[in-house]
C-alpha cells in the first residue's frame, strides 16, 4: 500500500517542480526586480498549466519605474505594474491588440530600459 502512494506522489512532486532556473526570477542584487514582482513570476510558474510571462521589460513611465508583462499568446493583456506591483493597465494585447485602454500612448511615453526576465521556453 505504501509503495502505490509513493508511486503516486512522486510524479506529483516531479510535475510540481520548477522545470529551469531561467523560468524563475533573478535573486535579489544590484540589478534585481522587487520582491514582488519575483513573486508573480513564480507564482505564474506554479500555475496549471504553468503561465509565465514571454519577458518583463523595465520601462520609465510618467516618472516612475514600471514592469510590462509581454503574455507568449492567446489574445492575452500585456500588463504594466509599477514597482508595488499595483497594475496600471494593460497599453496593448487582448482580443483587439489594443489592451484595455487604460494607458494610451503608453510606448510613445516610456522609455525601455531593459529586459529583466524572459522565459526560456524549455517546458
Amino acid at each position: 500500500m505504501k509503495w502505490l502512494l509513493i508511486a503516486l506522489i512522486l510524479p506529483l512532486a516531479w510535475c510540481a517542480a520548477p522545470r529551469s532556473a531561467s523560468k524563475q526570477a533573478a535573486p535579489e542584487g544590484k540589478d534585481s526586480i522587487p520582491a514582488c514582482i519575483r513573486s508573480l513570476i513564480n507564482e505564474r510558474n506554479m500555475d496549471i498549466p504553468p503561465s509565465p510571462p514571454q519577458s518583463i521589460t523595465t520601462y520609465t513611465y510618467e516618472g516612475k519605474t514600471v514592469y510590462y508583462f509581454r503574455e507568449g499568446c492567446c489574445d492575452k493583456f500585456n500588463v504594466v505594474y509599477d514597482d508595488s506591483c499595483h497594475l496600471l493597465g494593460a497599453p496593448d494585447g487582448g482580443f483587439t491588440g489594443r489592451g484595455d485602454g487604460k494607458l494610451p500612448g503608453f510606448f510613445s511615453k516610456a522609455k525601455m530600459i531593459r529586459v529583466v526576465w524572459k522565459e526560456d521556453g524549455n517546458k
